[in-house]
């Protein structure tokens, strides 16, 4: 589960999202993925988000030597599809990686 949580916005386009877990396994540390997320809309019906790691967080918030440094880097695409029925659709693609140390 998550621990802690810290969002920072770079500009209207893109923030800094720091995420430390609790992955519930005795004897594991703490994980600690620090991202930008960076979304763009390209079209009226469809908006790309894409996760990258980031060390932008490290000289403001420096890494605690007991928790493991975490890595991920995710793609999502968004496309809204023609209602059916009177109710909203959504297509989502997403294309990931992770490394939880």
């Amino acid at each position: 589960g998550g621990v802690k949580n810290i969002v920072e916005k770079v500009n209207d386009h893109s923030f800094y999202y720091l995420s430390r877990r609790d992955l519930k396994v005795t004897g594991f540390k703490h994980r600690e993925f620090r991202t930008i997320v960076v979304w763009k809309k390209e079209s009226e019906n469809k908006l790309v988000v894409c996760y990258n790691d980031t060390d932008a967080l490290d000289e403001e918030i420096p890494r605690d030597p007991h928790i493991v440094a975490a890595s991920a880097r995710t793609f999502w695409e968004y496309e809204r599809l023609p209602e059916v029925g009177g109710i909203p659709r959504t297509r989502v693609k997403v294309v990931g990686r992770s490394d939880v140390g």
